[in-house]
């Protein structure tokens, strides 16, 4: 059969049932197809998919996209005659691809620890091959992208004085009004297998405590050839793999994959309200996201973890997490595309509008965590206008 809205896993034993019939479009149901997928396609056993499931063409074309490709692979492989032999050749290779990323990305990873560790600066690795390295069967299903590093901010301006010397051109970001990050380019033959780096001036975005106290609880990365990096504590990297899939509005899937993989791997001495601190808005935020994970996912939270994921997600979030998975990865243009639409066609300002309006979820992050449902469409018209008043009153520049 077909993989859709009244698909479910043989098997599977899911106290939630997230694929539910009734009315939705067509984006929330290809949505669907990508979430049954994907769940559990992390580990290194998944629940098997139902015998005789196929994927329709469009679902096939969302699940090819780069961030979720090997993770595809890994789940369809193991389900034959689910995939055509093209599209089957084409997520092997980006498997392999990533594999090969991961390996390289290690390595760069040993050396630039190594080189901030000699000049007396404390580094910190998260999202991308951090959690790579430990959430995911295999590193290469989760491919890593940028390399992000967090510095404290006194060390900011010596982090990136250090990476220049191993890195060719000019840091992107670094001297700009207001910027909190940096990118940089390894020098390499193959600068596309190991990105950028991607340096940040703390993680203060993301209701982080000190950034001494992060550097306390953090905890070795696992490389393949032993290494000085260090990554966040699980407490301070699941608050930030939240936040942050809240405000891009969750529209990869790969992000909501990274929680899940965090919850089914904290540690047993794991803390959940260092990952809050008190702070109910927080708490709030991040018991959303891991219900996400497991009525979308079907995440298995470690018992240490379980408090933030016992009650189900607010049916409108779920829906519109699908509805942003459903949507061709295109459709989700960068602020340049749109600032050159309107500088140089401005026939295709609507058009622009459209493809720019916030989405519901992360409206209700901006708008302070109003997640109740309550006012949605006010909260995407005010952010859109807060959007626009900033755009006109940087004369156009992003």
């Amino acid at each position: 059969m077909r993989i859709g809205v009244t698909a479910i896993e043989a098997g599977s034993g899911a106290k939630r049932l997230v694929l539910r019939s009734g009315k939705s479009s067509t984006n929330e149901r290809l949505g669907q197809s990508v979430s049954l997928v994907l769940r559990g396609a992390w580990r290194d056993t998944a629940p098997p998919l139902t015998s005789d499931a196929t994927v329709s063409l469009d679902a096939q074309t969302r699940l090819a996209a780069p961030d979720v490709a090997p993770l595809t692979w890994k789940r369809l492989s193991e389900s034959p005659g689910s995939l055509p032999d093209s599209m089957a050749a084409s997520l092997q290779a980006a498997y392999r691809y990533s594999e090969l990323q991961a390996h390289m990305q290690s390595m760069a990873i040993r050396h630039v620890a190594a080189c901030l560790a000699d000049a007396g600066i404390d580094a910190l690795l998260f999202k991308g091959f951090a959690m790579a390295s430990r959430g995911y069967a295999s590193p290469g299903l989760r491919p890593a992208g940028d390399i992000d590093i967090a510095v404290d901010e006194n060390d900011y301006a010596d982090a990136a004085h250090v990476l220049g010397k191993i890195c060719h051109g000019t840091p992107n970001g670094l001297d700009a009004p207001g910027k909190d990050q940096a990118l940089l380019s390894l020098d390499s033959p193959l600068p596309a297998l190991l990105g950028q780096i991607d340096l940040h001036r703390g993680i203060d975005c993301y209701g982080s405590a000190p950034f001494a106290e992060l550097v306390e609880r953090s905890i070795a990365v696992a490389t393949e050839d032993g290494s000085p990096a260090r990554t966040l504590g699980d407490e301070d990297h699941l608050r930030l793999l939240c936040l942050h899939f809240l405000k891009h509005g969750g529209w990869k899937p790969v992000w909501l994959c990274d929680v899940a993989a965090m919850l089914e791997t904290v540690r047993d001495d794991f803390l959940p309200s260092l990952c809050h601190e008190g702070n109910p808005l927080t708490r709030r935020k991040i018991e959303v996201v891991c219900s996400l994970a497991v009525d979308i996912l079907g995440a298995r939270p470690r018992s240490a973890a379980q408090i933030f994921a016992r009650d189900p997600a607010p049916e409108w979030m779920r829906r519109s997490v699908l509805k942003q998975w459903g949507r061709p990865a295109g459709l989700h243009r960068s602020r340049l595309a749109f600032r050159k639409s309107i500088t140089r066609r401005p026939g295709w300002l609507l058009s622009d509008i459209a493809a720019r309006w916030p989405d519901p979820v992360s409206a209700a992050d901006w708008a302070g965590g109003r997640f109740d449902g309550w006012g949605v469409r006010l909260f995407q018209i005010a952010k859109f206008s807060r959007m626009a008043f900033d755009f006109v009153g940087r004369g156009g520049r992003i």
